[in-house]
This record gives C-alpha cells, sequence and structure tokens, in this order.
C-alpha cells in the first residue's frame, strides 16, 4: 500500500508536477496545524523504479511579533534564555564561592578548589548549551558550538563524579592521601563516566539511524536535512 494514500500524511510535492525540461525544483510549503512533522519520500513503485535526488530543506517556525526564522520547536525556543540564565547563576555560585574560600584561607584544603572547578565547568556547559541552542534557533546550524558543549559536559561528569567520590573517602581535609582500595574505586568509576559520556553522544544518533531504518522497511525514505 502506498504511503501517500494515509491520511496523515500532506504530500508537498509530485514527480507529476515536476516540469519536463528541468532536472531540479523548488517549492515552499506552509503548515499553519502546529504538530510535529518529518520530511520523506516515498516510492510508491518499490524495486520498479529507482531515484536519485539531492535534497536541501529548511524547516522552521515563524516568530509572531518579528515574522523572523525559528529554527527550534515551538517547546524549545526558550531554551537559549534559561540555559543562559542557569549558567549566570553558576557562575554567581562560582564567584561566591572564591568570595567564601578568600575569607577562610586558614581552612581551605584542595577539596574545595575543586569544588571550585566543578562549579565552573558547569557554567561553561550550560554557556555553550545556551549558544548552541541560540545558533540552532537563529540560523538552523550550531555552529561547533554542540562540540564544545560535549567538551566541556565530560570533564563536569568525570570532575563531578571524582569528587563524590574523594568525599566519601574523607581526602584532603581528613587524610592527605588515598589508600589503594580507593584509588581502585577512581580507576573504575572514571572510566564508566566517560563510557556514559560516550553513550550520551551516540544514543540519540543510534535513535535516529533506528527510525531510518523503519521508514526504510515501510518504502519511506527520510530526507537528510540540511538547515539554513
Amino acid at each position: 500500500m502506498c504511503a501517500l494514500l494515509f491520511d496523515l500524511v500532506k504530500p508537498v510535492f509530485t514527480f507529476s508536477n515536476l516540469n519536463k525540461k528541468g532536472d531540479s525544483f523548488s517549492i515552499v510549503f506552509i503548515e499553519t496545524n502546529a504538530d510535529q512533522f518529518t520530511l520523506v519520500f516515498a516510492n510508491c513503485f518499490g524495486n520498479q523504479l529507482k531515484v536519485l535526488m539531492d535534497v536541501r530543506s529548511a524547516m522552521y517556525n515563524l516568530d509572531g511579533k518579528s515574522q523572523r526564522r525559528d529554527y527550534l520547536s515551538a517547546g524549545k525556543t526558550i531554551l537559549p534564555r534559561v540555559y543562559f540564565s542557569l549558567s549566570l547563576g553558576y557562575f554567581f555560585l562560582a564567584e561566591l564561592w572564591i568570595s567564601v574560600l578568600y575569607k577562610k584561607q586558614l581552612t581551605v584544603f584542595c577539596i574545595h578548589f575543586f569544588m571550585l572547578t566543578v562549579l565552573i565547568l558547569k557554567a561553561l556547559n550550560l554557556l555553550c548549551e545556551a549558544e548552541d541552542k541560540s545558533y540552532i534557533k537563529c540560523t538552523g546550524s550550531a555552529h561547533d558550538w554542540d562540540v564544545l558543549f560535549y567538551i566541556f559536559s565530560f570533564l563536569k561528569g568525570i570532575t563531578l563524579f571524582t569528587l563524590i567520590v574523594l568525599i566519601g573517602t574523607g581526602w584532603s581535609f581528613l587524610k592527605p592521601y588515598l589508600q589503594d582500595k580507593e584509588k581502585k574505586v577512581l580507576m573504575i568509576v572514571i572510566p564508566l563516566q566517560v563510557v556514559a559520556n560516550i553513550a550520551k553522544v551516540l544514543v540519540p544518533r543510534k535513535k535516529s539511524l533506528e527510525q531510518c531504518e523503519e521508514l526504510e522497511g515501510s518504502k519511506l525514505h527520510r530526507f537528510p536535512l540540511e538547515q539554513y
């Protein structure tokens, strides 16, 4: 059964509308109903007909007041401001913690500077996430801010779990060294955190590939989208 016969499918363009003298076409499709949409290609002839093409598409919402393009979905358009506000909050906490360390210099240990490092990395992580979402919102592309986000997320995750283990062992303020058993715990926790951060990047991509395989099995093909 051809996928174009389903009621939920809204045809954007069919080959019957293609100009016989031309080898390319451009179309603007306006959707007024609020929902989540995916651009797919359906070949109702199956193996009888092979189609090769290059597709470039831009999907965006229009801002109600300024009519500017917003490449984030309706539920995510506020995320840049949220992440930026949270990053400012963490920078404020880091500044507050620095002032506490300055006033209590006689009772400051290495573990306290470790805590400061975690706060700064978390603030930078949120700042990069805010810039990532902001660039996607305006241009449709992250412009490599997602790479910085994953880097700071990786560093933050490792330092946070290392900090938790060190606090549990009483390092720095109770004893200046770690025992062999505690070192083994760190040797287990840190590689696990590395694997967790790698999975955080790969799992969403794997889900996307699985969705593409499901579409291919139903004779629907998802286009690789290039947003501008």
